[in-house]
């Protein structure tokens, strides 16, 4: 039987006004809100029913204008050509854009149409593949296109590609691969230590949109602009955890969460010498703090054992609902106590493990309300609530299911620096153990795709694929303008997908998906003088998102006045799936 999990809701906030505008706004959206098993997918995996038909088809129609200068773009390409032919194309999408800025301060009145040729353009040492200025903006009456060859599939990367040559048989483990990461030169893969998260509604009186660079603030715990992330064959790997990821059955879900539960409490003896934690005083924080397990923990000593010893080595990690189940939280896994089969979760001892904290609330701990609402006991700072959701994630001991990956990238002991930049992966599919192979493996590395600096305007991109990034792929730093992103697939990001703050975004026929967090953000429009934005994104596939920050974070966003979406096709979600506030939606 198919396994229904929590529904995606609609919120919708802020001073709305009582206008037909949002009446139509709410008979065109098209919301699938209802979740089906894959709307509990720990990492947004996609069955092969889920994947886009690939390449996504530029758009047929001919660009109209009395003067076009066009480019040409190949991975076969070189630099030293001059552009302007298929037969001599440039090789990277830099010195295109170099071409593109000489071209429309020779002619401004000309358009610029850049055609890329089937293949992948990277960039995999952090930096940004293309950082758009205002230098890069196009007019009205002659925009500057960025578009995909006819019928040629086009990646758009920030992600670097370990070749299958780099793989190895890892030892005792035959059905896993192992590939070292530093001697492919991949040597910033971020750490899983101090995590932070994004909120695309904290942003609303910014001009950047969320999520922001680091260092961020807040109690979700995880940073999307730190570390790596492995994906395979286009789907995002889970980072090795416990409990297992229930495999799909056939049944097209892709795969759902399976959750240990909480059984409150404390783990015995966690805070030393001085016995039980006690409530914190202003400013201070407990010593330890943790909790006991319920069923289904069933895990066995040796288990336990192999945990308390990656805790005192690398850096695992909690993921649970400990309080509340509308916000989840990541927390440092510091220590086991074995025989009490219990968690230790945060240690004052040890400040390189805490989490930076912005609020009174120490780790999970919520102290309970006047109405009674809360996850503990009342005044009781010690433990979580009892059935809370939680498993356990980043432990080399636990990778053993299908699409589970652990990078080696913890400095915290000699053990884990040794062994520093390890790659350890189980393939997805037993054909690509079998043949040893790792085509398709990508490992995120820059922060962003695509940025669009402030006044950047009537910039077009049709028919591209834009993903692998550790942050949101596409991201306005300052208002844009007139910014269109058509027949596109924005996907496999660490954050969103598309951020933009401006007027006149259109963000049309495009799909995303396997994000981390939010889908679709854009903010425009002023609300003290009602002043439209005139955004709009319609006809759009959002599914499969907030893989890793679960909660708040919505497939479509919107801040301000003006923005417009219709007939958008938003599912398998665990949370929101159509968010925002303003007036005139």
């Amino acid at each position: 039987m198919t396994h229904w999990g929590p529904q995606a809701k609609l919120l919708v906030v802020g001073g709305l006004k009582k206008s037909p505008d949002i009446m139509r706004w709410l008979s065109q959206v098209l919301l699938l809100a209802f979740c089906p098993a894959a709307c509990t997918t720990p990492g947004g995996q996609l069955t092969q029913a889920h994947r886009p038909s690939q390449p996504r088809p530029a758009a047929a129609s001919v660009l109209k204008f009395p003067m076009v200068r066009s480019f040409f773009v190949s991975p076969r390409g070189s630099d030293v050509n001059d552009g302007t032919a298929p037969s001599a194309p440039f090789k990277t999408v830099g010195r295109a854009q170099k071409a593109v800025r000489a071209a429309r301060a020779a002619a401004p009145a000309a358009a610029v149409v850049v055609n890329l040729r089937g293949g992948t353009y990277s960039r995999s040492d952090g930096g940004v593949l293309l950082p758009l200025e205002l230098a890069d903006s196009g007019t009205a009456e002659a925009p500057v296109v960025w578009r995909s060859y006819p019928g040629e599939d086009v990646l758009l990367s920030a992600g670097a590609h370990v070749p299958p040559a780099a793989f190895t048989r890892r030892q005792g483990h035959l059905q896993q691969l192992q590939a070292n990461l530093t001697a492919l030169g991949l040597t910033d893969l971020g750490r899983l230590g101090q995590w932070d998260g994004p909120s695309p509604t904290a942003h609303n009186d910014s001009h950047v949109a969320g999520p922001y660079p680091a260092p961020l603030q807040g109690r979700r715990g995880w940073n999307g602009v730190q570390a790596a992330e492995l994906f395979w064959d286009g789907q995002p790997a889970t980072l090795a955890r416990w409990p297992n990821v229930k495999p799909d059955v056939g049944d097209g879900s892709g795969g759902s969460f399976v959750w240990a539960r909480t059984a409150g409490g404390y783990p015995p003896n966690c805070a030393g010498t001085s016995g039980e934690p006690q409530p914190p005083t202003a400013g201070a924080r407990p010593v330890c703090t943790g909790f006991t397990s319920s069923a289904p923990f069933t895990n066995s000593t040796a288990q336990l054992e192999a945990w308390a010893a990656e805790a005192a080595q690398r850096d695992p990690a909690l993921h649970g609902y400990w309080s509340f189940d509308w916000n989840e939280k990541y927390l440092p896994l510091v220590g086991v106590n074995v025989s009490a089969r219990a968690m230790v979760t945060t240690n004052a001892l040890d400040p390189s493990r805490a989490f930076p904290y912005s609020d009174t609330y120490y780790s999970f701990l919520t102290k309970i309300d006047a109405e009674g609402e809360g996850g503990c006991a009342a005044h009781d700072w010690t433990h979580c609530r009892p059935g809370a959701r939680w498993y356990a994630l980043n432990l080399l001991s636990e990778l053993d299911a299908q699409n589970e990956y652990y990078i080696e990238r913890s400095t915290r002991s000699d053990v884990a620096r040794q062994n520093y930049g390890l790659l350890y992966v189980h393939p997805p599919t037993p054909a690509a153990r079998g043949a040893a192979s790792a085509d398709g493996a990508v490992l995120s590395m820059g922060q962003q795709v695509v940025t669009l600096g402030s006044g950047v305007a009537f910039v077009t991109f049709e028919g591209l694929r834009i993903g692998y990034s550790r942050d949101t792929a596409v991201k306005s730093l300052g208002p844009v303008a007139n910014i269109t992103i058509r027949n596109c697939t924005v996907a496999n990001t660490g954050a969103g997908a598309i951020g933009l703050v401006g007027a006149g975004i259109e963000i049309a026929q495009t799909e995303v998906y396997g994000t981390a967090a939010f889908g679709i953000t854009i903010k425009g429009g002023k609300r003290d003088t009602l002043q439209r934005s005139y955004n709009l994104i319609q006809g759009c596939e959002v599914h499969h998102t907030a893989r890793l920050l679960r909660t708040g974070q919505p497939g479509l966003h919107w801040v301000g006045v003006g923005n417009t979406f219709r007939e958008n096709h938003v599912h398998h979600m665990p949370h929101y799936a159509v968010m925002g506030g303003a007036n005139q939606a």
